[in-house]
């Protein structure tokens, strides 16, 4: 439905526009959909906890959610766009008959992919080498994706912190599968990191209370780990919504690493097979809007990290 001249001269002189059947029920049923399976996972961990005093599971979709506010508002808060997108409020933003409408009022460069506008820009050998970096996937990263691939350019990226880490798309655990890879020779540590998880700057979002597993399947070849050194590592970090992991000490959980594979108590390795290590973390405090996710190697000797799994634990 597109505008015509007579409500675009109303809604510059009011404002508004009051529109009837702009949108058809097929455009909102995911979205609705969405968000009831949200509410009623919510719904039900208030109701263990004794906030509220019942689901509400009858009420239709536009009641339930005012019925449990009247007894505790936490969701109400959790359900702006800004924390809640998932994907069916995400395809909805490029909704044809919502942009219809949208465009004669902001013009067509909305309905116009962003990268149709862009130009193109071309990196030397050396900076695309620098910014080639594999794309974070949910919920396994199988590290054979770019973040410069033509429909990953606005993804989130997995980032190195020392000389030795290099990325390679074949080599993982299972067939088919890259590897992030951390070398370690001089030093004795290196890192990948994750800094924002999901789709989204700001998380999907996490749920308050609940616990997540990041784990990975790891090897070491060539390993050189001494009593103090813990070998390779996952470990996870909650932060607020307005701070980067660990910018603020009083806004950020440290959920702590996975079991040592090396160190005291462990048998002196000179090689490590492929092995499952994970992290289930503490409970998301309720400030938890973003994680950061850190593959870590403490030691000496080439690390592996393939097919790397985050996701809510279910109890």
């Amino acid at each position: 439905m597109k505008l015509n001249d007579e409500q675009i001269a109303q809604f510059a002189t009011d404002g508004y526009l009051l529109l009837r059947g702009a949108l058809a029920d097929a455009d909102l049923d995911p979205i609705i959909a969405e968000y009831q399976e949200y509410i009623g996972r919510r719904a039900e961990g208030l109701l263990a906890e004794g906030k509220i005093s019942d689901l509400y599971a009858d009420e239709p979709f536009d009641r339930r959610l005012v019925s449990i506010c009247r007894e505790d508002r936490e969701i109400y808060k959790e359900l702006d766009i800004m924390y809640f997108r998932g994907r069916a409020s995400f395809e909805f933003l490029v909704n044809d008959n919502l942009l219809d409408m949208v465009e004669a009022l902001v013009g067509p460069e909305i309905t116009r992919p962003i990268l149709d506008q862009a130009e193109e820009i071309l990196l030397t050998e050396a900076e695309f080498i620098k910014a080639n970096l594999p794309a974070y996937e949910e919920p396994e990263n199988t590290f054979t994706v770019s973040c410069l691939e033509p429909d990953r350019l606005d993804s989130w990226s997995w980032h190195p912190s020392s000389e030795g880490c290099r990325w390679e798309k074949t080599g993982g655990y299972k067939e088919g599968t890259g590897c992030l890879i951390i070398e370690n020779r001089i030093s004795g540590f290196g890192s990948w990191e994750e800094f924002f998880t999901g789709p989204s700057h700001w998380g999907n979002p996490f749920v308050k209370g609940a616990r997540y597993r990041l784990s990975a399947w790891v090897k070491v070849d060539l390993c050189d780990c001494h009593a103090l050194e813990s070998g390779p590592q996952v470990g996870v970090m909650f932060s607020n919504t307005t701070a980067w992991p660990n910018q603020n000490p009083s806004e950020t959980l440290h959920c702590g690493w996975s079991e040592q594979l090396t160190g005291p108590g462990t048998p002196r390795l000179d090689h490590i097979p492929w092995t499952r290590i994970e992290l289930v973390t503490e409970p998301c405090p309720s400030h938890g809007g973003m994680a950061a996710l850190r593959l870590h190697f403490s030691g000496r000797g080439t690390a592996y990290f393939s097919c790397v799994r985050w996701e809510m634990v279910e109890e």
